[in-house]
């Protein structure tokens, strides 16, 4: 049991580091400090894309808790740095003060990126476990 925990300490940890920073992100909106001390530019173009992603992490950080440890580490190192600068980019390319039927918020793009991110993340998991087995098969057969 001690292993077991042992190895997800990495995944605990930043599962719960994800979910206080939603938190905090919320209760800073919620609260009213943001009316004092931000711009309605700065709430709708920082705080609220910040507390979409910090929400769609904490998902996807907590789907990763009911699986090995090896497939979090290694989504951690490779997939979730480059999603980052991609949400980044793609959020910062939205203006802030969007108007029109068809235009999506800043939050509505880092949502859907997360979404995004869900699926490719997905596909990571399926990708590393499928190589693991046809590494072990291949091992096994020499």
């Amino acid at each position: 049991m001690k292993n077991i925990t042992k190895k997800k300490l990495i995944n605990v940890i930043f599962f719960f580091a994800t979910v206080v920073m939603a938190l905090l992100i919320y209760w800073f909106v919620k609260l009213g400090y943001c009316v004092e001390y931000c711009s309605l530019n700065t709430k709708v173009g920082i705080i609220n894309p910040l507390h979409q992603y910090f929400v769609g992490l904490a998902v996807i950080s907590g789907l990763f808790l009911l699986l090995p440890s090896r497939f979090f580490k290694q989504w951690l190192l490779i997939v979730l740095p480059i999603a980052t600068i991609l949400i980044v980019l793609h959020a910062s390319d939205v203006s802030v003060n969007t108007s029109g039927i068809l235009s999506m918020s800043r939050s509505e793009v880092v949502r859907f990126d997360m979404f995004v991110l869900s699926v490719v993340s997905l596909l990571f998991v399926v990708g590393v476990y499928v190589r693991e087995k046809m590494m072990k098969k291949k091992s096994t057969n020499k």
